[in-house]
């Protein structure tokens, strides 16, 4: 999922918010949604309302802030109030 960013882990929030951002906006795009025109992901681009992020996207989405911050999201967790934006995965994650 996330070795198209190296699978490492990212060394400050800046670099987590950009890696994020593109990781939605290229891999998880191409993989998971059916949207007609280009993507233009923010942080604070709702992901589930636009259409972004699925019920498959997430699982995607959830392997690469593991992969990237090195710590199992604990399932409690794995919601939309956490994965609704980037911000918001970043406030909680990082």
């Amino acid at each position: 999922m996330s070795d198209a960013f190296g699978g490492s882990r990212i060394g400050s929030q800046e670099a987590f918010t950009r890696a994020l951002i593109a990781f939605i906006a290229g891999p998880l795009c191409a993989r998971h949604t059916r949207l007609r025109q280009p993507v233009n992901v923010d942080a604070f681009t709702p992901l589930f309302e636009t259409g972004i992020v699925d019920s498959l996207g997430i699982i995607d989405l959830l392997a690469f802030v593991e992969t990237t911050t090195g710590t199992p999201v604990p399932m409690r967790l794995i919601d939309m109030q956490f994965f609704g934006t980037v911000d918001r995965i970043v406030r909680t994650f990082w």
